[in-house]
């Protein structure tokens, strides 16, 4: 029985260099493309297991957890927008803080020791997390998906969720338009392509209750807007809901010389150059239609669009006067030069929470044009440091427009300093210790100096 066996493996070991000696160009492709194929499903089995970017070896009690909305990009994932200054304020804001660290997007871990009056950075290791000599504060900015949620909720620690949209207080929607389903209870989703009593959305949004439910949650928007919708869903019930505003790198955002900006980025020096700027301008939710549609009031012959964002170029067939494309934009310091070069910003959304590209624009002192929607007006005076034109107006738009142009230099004024007064870093980072953490701040953070020399 050895012996055939023997012979049996001896002959399939024979057919099989045969045939790769006869096919080798097929049988290398075959290989190459089972290798591949492996590598893959060890990534997405390592991924899934461990949650990308999310440290297992630390203890759940030695954490306390920042979360954020669902990524755009990746589902089932979140993602956490915090600007690296804003969490070096808050690990070093306290005296009773010994040690913190946090995550970084260039993949290094770093601590903050507080020694003193004094912040000292350096590199972490797995071994001064475990350290007796230092009490670890950890800050971490988490990915994962609900069950991942519960886990943490179990944990027992604090946890502030930064809302960026409606998804954490709705069944599937980010934006949740005229639906009050949410309200009560998440069903018959009209987003849905087969939408019923029992469909995704109401899933979800009984997913969701049970997780909320494990531990007390604190939620926080970025506008008025939104904690008002936030809290009149029945997902918050039991939950604490804080508007604290985003806030902006002053640092990259700023007034300037609007000649020298328009000459670093070969703009014309005698236009009124109006800019628009969407991640995707075909968008409709952006607006961009109520824009063109609003130009066919405007008589001024001297006026050019900057427009900023994928397909940027389809624009300029739409109007009758130039159009300068600058595609995407990932550079800050060059969103901020476009910003400085442009007379007004224009943004016509149709929905809308507190525009990042609004609080850049006003912070470089560009006064703003945009519908009185979502939280718009908490960031736009009207006539006073910009516009807010009626809702889906083009003539009112393009009132607003004109009103701008002709009131430019006071009202950009007026843009900078409230952008400095209200979304400044050290604003916002002390009403979230006071109000999101209820950390006790020993000393203000405006008397603090960076911990990064």
């Amino acid at each position: 029985m050895l012996k055939k066996n023997s012979m049996m493996f001896k002959y399939i070991l024979s057919n099989f260099f045969h045939t790769l000696r006869r096919y080798w160009v097929s049988s290398l492709l075959n290989i190459v493309g089972m290798a591949v194929a492996f590598a893959a499903f060890y990534v997405i089995i390592t991924q899934v297991s461990y949650g990308f970017g999310y440290n297992r070896r630390v203890k759940d009690a030695d954490r306390i957890y920042l979360l954020s909305h669902p990524s755009e990009y990746s589902v089932g994932m979140y993602n956490a927008f915090f600007s690296r200054s804003l969490g070096e304020r808050l690990i070093s804001c306290s005296p009773t803080v010994e040690a913190g660290g946090m995550a970084t997007f260039s993949g290094k871990d770093f601590n903050f020791i507080r020694e003193g009056d004094n912040v000292r950075k350096f590199p972490m290791s797995e071994r001064k997390f475990t350290a007796g000599a230092i009490r670890i504060f950890g800050l971490e900015a988490v990915q994962g998906s609900l069950d991942e949620l519960e886990r943490i909720l179990r944990s027992g620690k604090k946890v502030v969720w930064t809302m960026h949209d409606m998804w954490p207080v709705t069944g599937v929607c980010h934006h949740a338009g005229t639906c009050t389903r949410y309200h009560e209870r998440c069903q018959d989703c009209p987003l849905l392509c087969r939408p019923g009593r029992n469909d995704l959305s109401r899933k979800t949004f009984d997913k969701k209750a049970a997780v909320y439910a494990t531990a007390p949650i604190t939620f926080v928007t970025c506008s008025q807007w939104l904690a008002a919708q936030a809290k009149a869903s029945a997902l918050t019930r039991g939950h604490q809901v804080v508007c604290i505003p985003n806030t902006y790198d002053a640092d990259t955002f700023h007034p300037a010389d609007p000649t020298a900006a328009r000459q670093q980025l070969r703009l014309p020096l005698g236009k009124r150059l109006l800019l628009f700027a969407s991640h995707k301008v075909t968008n409709a939710q952006k607006g961009l239609d109520y824009l063109l549609r609003a130009f066919r009031y405007l008589t001024d012959q001297n006026i050019g669009l900057i427009v900023v964002g994928q397909m940027a170029e389809s624009v300029s067939r739409e109007l009758p006067f130039p159009v300068y494309s600058m595609g995407y934009v990932a550079d800050e310091a060059r969103m901020a030069a476009i910003y400085q070069a442009a007379d007004l910003f224009v943004t016509p959304s149709l929905e809308e929470n507190l525009p990042n590209t609004i609080m850049e624009a006003m912070a470089c002192g560009t006064p703003c044009v945009g519908f009185r929607v979502g939280g718009i007006p908490e960031m736009i005076d009207h006539q006073l440091n910009g516009y807010l034109a009626a809702y889906r107006d083009e003539q009112d738009l393009a009132a607003g427009i004109r009103w701008t142009l002709q009131h430019r230099d006071e009202a950009g004024q007026r843009a900078a300093e409230k952008a400095l007064a209200t979304w400044n870093e050290r604003v916002v980072a002390e009403r979230y210790v006071k109000e999101a953490y209820a950390l006790n701040l020993q000393s203000p953070i405006s008397n603090l100096q960076s911990p990064i020399s």
